[in-house]
């Protein structure tokens, strides 16, 4: 479905933004214990496939479990090769030592540093993100702080392990393209 919009500019985005929202946006009964969302389409490299990353963390609640589907066959930075050392310096580090960094003006590549500090909150939120890759290498999801699972079923097995039989599993088949909204949030 398309829409146009005009008016006052402002007035033209809220309407806009409310239209994208309706589109957009699925809404979901509950945050997960379990999630698994694959990264698909952006499911190239991780510089591509951290947008699904971010995107699904809605969905699980806070120390759940993501089960991350990311082909990788292009690495870690495969479309923007100039932001990897970033991306393996940062990966690991916290989101205040990042900010930290930033701030003394120890950063030179702020669009990777950027995306560091997302991938900072989430891995700061879940418990933990197992990772099932056809392409990345074991040292490339060490650098993500995943941990490597040979198979979805396998990793499925590990977070019932951790969390219990009776967790509740989501799926998103087409995180890279997916938004949703929780109506209820565990707290």
């Amino acid at each position: 479905m398309l829409a146009a919009f005009a008016g006052h500019f402002i007035e033209a985005h809220k309407a806009a933004c409310t239209f994208a929202e309706k589109m957009q946006i699925i809404p979901i009964p509950a945050q997960a214990d379990i999630l698994i969302t694959s990264a698909n389409p952006c499911h190239y490299d991780f510089w591509q496939g951290l947008k699904p990353y971010v995107y699904s963390h809605q969905a699980v609640r806070e120390g759940g479990i993501i089960i991350f589907l990311l082909d990788g066959a292009e690495g870690l930075c495969g479309d923007a090769p100039s932001h990897e050392p970033t991306f393996r310096h940062y990966l690991l580090s916290s989101f205040d030592d990042q900010k930290a960094d930033v701030e003394r003006g120890e950063v030179d590549d702020l669009v990777a540093i950027h995306a560091c500090m997302h991938h900072a909150q989430i891995r700061q939120r879940v418990k933990k993100t197992f990772c099932v890759s056809n392409h990345l290498s074991a040292a490339d999801i060490d650098a993500m702080g995943f941990e490597a699972a040979p198979s979805v079923q396998q990793a499925l097995a590990w977070a019932y392990d951790l969390l219990g039989p009776d967790a509740k599993v989501g799926v998103i088949p087409y995180g890279g393209e997916t938004l949703v909204r929780p109506l209820a949030i565990d707290r």
